[in-house]
């Protein structure tokens, strides 16, 4: 599907500036802003999972704690951005070159995933960031996310072309992933926020998302669907991109969706079949 232009106001600026959609109850210019400083860290805590399957009773009362759990976790291997950049300025076009890339960025902490494609290296990493939202230029509330970045990277004749993305997930998009889907409860539930991230990465740059009603939807990997919006992002001043003021795409997850919580014109876009076709 082709990629629809969001509709938004922003107001002022801020580092890693995400405006967000302007919706018709809105009555006042809004915007996000990621701000990459720490999250403070609260007593520690310690689950104990068991292999026996999970009732939803348990995922419910889990879900903020590994939710939080994986927040902090993220946040303790932040991505290194000027490293990463650094390293995909220094590749030469030839294979061995790329190769050895990938394996230093592999490497590097907050990199969840590195590789060669179409004679490309696509990196992608995250960082845990507080998002404040503001509206006519007050700061309302901030919340924690866990952001990412994908970078696809191709080096010749001296220049260094670059195509990238970005998704977030708050907290409780995260809670509801628990809740909602049959993903593993396990003490490494980061992983797999990182893999859903790349898939969703994969496929809002491949403009494969659902445009419902003014509202954007994702496919997860597990059953069902990420709720957001399309937004963008200011580039980060450590990639240090010619074109400093470039906008970046944004899919911000705010929630995940199982199908009984999907509307009927989403459900039925989700299983690709809008039109009920009969098939003999």
């Amino acid at each position: 599907m082709p990629p629809v232009a969001p509709h938004f106001q922003t107001v002022g600026c801020l580092t890693g500036e995400v405006p967000v959609r302007a919706t018709e109850s809105d009555v006042l210019a809004r915007h996000v802003g990621i701000v990459k400083k720490s999250i403070p860290e609260s007593t520690h805590m310690t689950i104990q999972f068991s292999t026996v399957k999970e009732p939803r009773h348990l995922r419910i009362s889990l879900k903020r704690g590994l939710a939080k759990q994986a927040v902090s976790k993220a946040q303790k291997a932040q991505a290194d951005d000027a490293a990463i950049f650094s390293e995909l300025r220094n590749v030469s076009p030839n294979r061995r070159s790329m190769e050895r890339s990938v394996l230093r960025l592999r490497k590097s902490p907050g990199v969840v995933r590195a590789g060669i494609a179409d004679d490309q290296i696509i990196v992608i990493f995250r960082h845990a960031c507080a998002m404040l939202t503001r509206v006519d230029g007050v700061d309302l509330f901030s919340e924690n996310v866990l952001i990412y970045t994908r970078v696809s990277a191709s080096a010749g004749k001296g220049k260094l072309g670059i195509r990238i993305n970005r998704v977030s997930f708050n907290q409780h998009a995260l809670e509801r992933l628990i809740e909602r889907s049959r993903c593993r409860i396990r003490p490494d539930f980061l992983s797999s926020v990182d893999a859903e991230a790349a898939a969703a990465l994969k496929l809002a740059q491949d403009g494969e998302w659902i445009e419902d009603n003014g509202d954007d939807y994702i496919q997860s990997r597990e059953n069902g669907v990420w709720a957001g919006s399309l937004d963008f992002s200011s580039a980060e001043p450590e990639w240090d991109l010619q074109q400093a003021d470039a906008q970046i795409p944004v899919f911000s997850a705010r929630t995940f969706l199982g199908p009984e919580e999907m509307k009927p014109s989403v459900w039925l876009r989700w299983q690709d079949d809008p039109c009920l076709s009969f098939v003999a």
